[in-house]
């Protein structure tokens, strides 16, 4: 059995009953956030492998493709039970949604650079490159701030 029929599974026989479209939608929005997950990283879905930040790029693409607030905070439902299930059994070390979870705290980024790099790391450009952007545009700043 696959781990998403286990989670399928899972869902059917769980405590708390969930009607069979709510299961189905589950399994949609994580095959959906796998498929991407693919195609982004051109190699075979690894649950262990997904960072916070994977799924931060996953929800700039979903802004991307114009999708609205409701529905992605489905996905990203969906994908915190998925991760849940799999921490649960001892298949992750750390729900990587678990530090977004909870993230309240207003924004220290005034020039989002933090999306900057987010962006730049879904278009595969290379972490060396990355950080060279990042430090000339902190360099900038400074010296525009000194002027």
């Amino acid at each position: 059995m696959n781990i998403l029929e286990e989670f399928k599974f899972h869902l059917l026989h769980s405590k708390k009953k969930r009607s069979l479209a709510t299961i189905k939608n589950y399994i949609a929005d994580i095959n959906k956030f796998i498929k991407w997950s693919e195609e982004n990283s051109k190699s075979k879905h690894n649950p262990s492998k997904i960072t916070s930040e994977t799924i931060e790029i996953y929800k700039l693409k979903l802004n991307r493709d114009k999708i609205s607030p409701s529905s992605i905070d489905r996905y990203l439902s969906s994908l915190r039970l998925y991760f849940t299930f799999l921490k649960s059994k001892s298949l992750l070390c750390k729900n990587p949604l678990e530090s977004i979870a909870g993230n309240t705290k207003p924004d220290t980024d005034p020039l989002l650079l933090k999306n900057f790099k987010l962006s730049l790391l879904d278009q595969n450009i290379s972490k060396v490159t990355i950080k060279n952007y990042l430090m000339d545009i902190s360099q900038f700043t400074q010296w525009l701030t000194n002027q």
